[in-house]
């Protein structure tokens, strides 16, 4: 007879986990933080023993010297910083691998484990964490290599490398940046001060404010380490920056110790914290399961909080060892606000269980509890408790995260929902009894079908092309309709045609077409609202703003302002200008254009353009994968750009009667928006290899702005082979449109 194995729940350790790592990183916060206050203080004291009395002279030198010394002094910080955590980083890998091994050794029945009595059981594969992994991590050094030999799953430094903050900061430049700001600040009162005569004890006092210390403490350094206050925003930066590493490197430690361990676990558990901290995003994903390397992981965001758990294969385990005979062990609990709670417990199902209690102690059905308040905010958790009802928490919290990450606002939702109580109970499942019930259902979802909204921005035109194109409907229809034969090609063309179009919806784009030949007018001022460039003007000033201030083009700044200016002041001579620089047919010698501080994009159409077939579609990708299969690159001397027999898409040239290129210019200049909303029209970040194709084009090569905008028409029309033969060319025109849809 088969031996019963016990039920060995999952130990409640494993979601307290996260708790311990949270008092971990406040400790290396706090050590971080306190020598960072310590350099600005005695930066301040030194200033504050400068006599105004002094020749201006000797005074000058004293602050030069001054700053020169807190010059130094933040870069030693900075230094010793990043020797911490370097050396807390590579503790707490190497403990947490060695803690998740022991929790699935605990996990998994008795029975299964491998032992004298049992030699033919399973053995807890172990990790191996390289002392260079997490000097990647916080430096990504090149130069960093892995002497010893490893094993398949060992952290090493190579996958140190590939972790980075979630803005694609390492740790070292991230303290470097804080250091920087911290120097400019000081720098930039004691100059102010001095020219406007100040007295230094002004000057001090000043930076006291700035630093926020506490006025009541006796001396600078009282105050700074009272407790009360600090440098609030280095202090702020320097903890999310810590608490965002450890538990990237937690997580990346924890998930090699479950791929180590296959046999027993081919997918892992999302686990937030059940509390009112937590974001949307961490909260939808809370107890959803995914297979490694294919679904989302922690951090996704600063200051993130969430970890994951090995989701053990029962059935696997059953099947290798048949016989054992054992049930799914019983769930333990883990920790929430308020109390521990089974383990199963989702974080939608625990903020719906914060619901305010009524007289009768019952939980209201939909009145908000101070927790849901905490979480959302009084409006948006009546929103959630509405939506609960309907559909369940789980789905509920899911509708207040869009799909690229970011929260819904108050706004949006009112607007989905313009009345809260119309957020009803799902009605119950229709059940067809005959067939031509079943055909009226059938016909009422073609119907439905067929009303489906495609958002492809705005578009606008000439009336010039609205003569042209009345033969394919409109230009609306000529451009939806070509957009829909593209997405039907599916797979990641499909995928990334989709994303482009959710780029057009968010930018508030407009496409904008004019014909062959056609000239700027006044008369065309008047088919062009104010509100249109008012409101793309809006969207990109809120891209523009999020972008480092290295990032941010003067002459866009000064674009931004000078139209700003003219909206508002009703200049018409300023605005007709501003329209012309966004607006006007393209010339002669170009098919299309874009201006950076706008979100318009401008086609041009000849007399043979036309609607594009899904038979023109795949001529399309066809010519786009010959683009990507020329052979002829000079590689004998890599530092040469790369000499190109040029190949172009399907164009006029190529095709009197019919030209379809206009689809190809248009997707090229959004992808100049998508540089511009991305990154600022940042650089190729990647360093320069022969072996990768850097160029798909000789137009390309021109500049950054082409060089992305040819990747980008690719990545869109032959995203396969874009992906197989310039992988980092793929990833930089990815990563660009990912971060202009959480900016936008």
């Amino acid at each position: 007879m088969a031996p019963q194995i016990k039920k060995e729940g999952t130990p409640a350790i494993l979601y307290r986990n996260a708790i311990d790592l949270n008092r971990f990183s406040n400790g290396v916060q706090n050590r971080l933080v306190k020598a960072n206050k310590k350099v600005l203080v005695r930066a301040i004291e030194q200033l504050a023993k400068i006599d105004d009395s002094e020749k201006p002279s000797y005074k000058a030198a004293r602050l030069r010297a001054l700053l020169k010394q807190t010059k130094e002094s933040l870069g030693t910080w900075r230094k010793e910083s990043v020797s911490v955590m370097i050396k807390e980083l590579e503790g707490i890998a190497d403990v947490q691998a060695g803690f998740v091994e022991s929790q699935i050794e605990k996990a998994l029945p008795s029975g299964v484990l491998r032992s004298e009595l049992n030699p033919a059981g399973y053995s807890v594969q172990t990790v191996a964490v390289s002392p260079d992994f997490a000097k990647a991590v916080v430096t990504k050094d090149p130069s960093v290599v892995t002497l010893r030999a490893t094993g398949p799953f060992d952290l090493t430094a190579a996958q140190g490398a590939q972790l980075t903050l979630p803005n694609g900061d390492t740790v070292e430049k991230a303290f470097r940046g804080i250091a920087s700001r911290e120097l400019s600040n000081f720098k930039q009162t004691v100059r102010t001060g001095l020219l406007s005569g100040e007295p230094t004890e002004d000057i001090v006092r000043q930076l006291m404010g700035n630093l926020e210390f506490g006025q009541r403490a006796g001396t600078p350094l009282q105050a700074a380490l009272s407790g009360d206050a600090g440098f609030k925003m280095a202090r702020h930066q320097i903890r999310t920056v810590v608490r965002t590493s450890v538990n990237q490197v937690s997580n990346a430690a924890s998930k090699q110790v479950y791929k180590a361990n296959e046999d027993v676990t081919e997918k892992y558990r999302y686990v937030a914290t059940l509390d009112s901290r937590t974001s949307a995003l961490c909260a939808s994903l809370d107890g959803q399961e995914f297979e490694y390397d294919k679904g989302p992981e922690p951090p996704q965001h600063f200051n993130c909080r969430s970890t994951t758990t090995a989701v053990i294969d029962w059935d696997g385990l059953r099947k290798k060892y048949p016989q054992l005979k054992f049930d799914d062990p019983a769930e333990g609990k883990r920790a929430a606000a308020g109390g521990m709670v089974p383990a199963d417990t989702t974080y939608g199902k625990w903020l719906h269980g914060q619901r305010a209690k009524t007289k009768s102690g019952k939980l209201s059905q939909f009145t908000p509890g101070p927790r849901q308040i905490e979480a959302l905010g009084k409006e948006k958790a009546k929103y959630f408790n509405r939506l609960a009802n309907k559909y369940g928490a789980d789905e509920a919290i899911k509708k207040f995260v869009r799909t690229d990450g970011t929260e819904i606002s108050l706004a949006q939702l009112q607007k989905r929902y313009p009345k809260l109580t119309s957020i009803t109970a799902s009605k119950p499942t229709i059940v067809i009894k005959n067939q031509k019930q079943l055909e009226k259902f059938a016909e009422a979802a073609r119907a439905a079908q067929a009303k489906e909204t495609f958002t492809v921005g705005k578009i606008h035109s000439t009336q010039a092309v609205e003569a042209y194109v009345e033969k394919f409907g409109g230009i609306e229809k000529m451009t939806i309709e070509t957009l829909k034969n593209l997405e039907a090609e599916g797979g990641l063309t499909a995928q990334n045609s989709k994303k482009m179009r959710k780029f057009l919806e968010k930018s508030n784009q407009v496409n904008n077409f004019a014909m062959s030949g056609e000239r700027w007018n006044k008369k065309q001022v008047k088919r062009y609202s104010k509100k249109v460039i008012e409101d793309q003007l809006k969207t990109t000033q809120k891209a523009f703003d999020a972008y480092p201030e290295s990032l941010k083009f003067e002459d866009s700044r000064k674009f931004f302002e000078y139209s700003k200016k003219a909206i508002k002041e009703g200049d018409e001579k300023a605005y007709v200008h501003v329209l012309k620089n966004i607006l006007k047919p393209c010339g002669k010698t170009y098919s299309g254009y874009t201006t950076a501080c706008s979100s318009v994009v401008n086609t041009k159409l000849r007399e043979t353009s036309r609607l594009l077939t899904k038979k023109d579609i795949k001529e399309f990708k066809k010519a786009a994968k010959g683009i990507l299969d020329q052979k002829a690159r000079d590689l004998s001397n890599p530092l040469k750009e790369y000499i190109f027999k040029e190949k172009k898409l399907p164009s006029v040239s190529a095709a009197q009667d019919r030209d379809i290129s206009w689809l190809s210019t248009m997707i090229h200049e959004i992808g100049h928006q998508v540089h511009f909303k991305g990154s600022g029209g940042a650089a190729y970040p990647f360093a320069f290899d022969p072996k990768a194709m850097t160029y798909v084009t000789k137009y390309a090569s021109k500049n950054r702005f082409e060089q992305f905008a040819e990747a980008f028409t690719v990545y869109v029309l032959d995203p396969e082979g874009l992906q197989s033969k310039a992988p980092k060319l793929y990833q930089w025109v990815d990563d660009n449109l990912e971060k202009a849809l959480k900016l936008l």
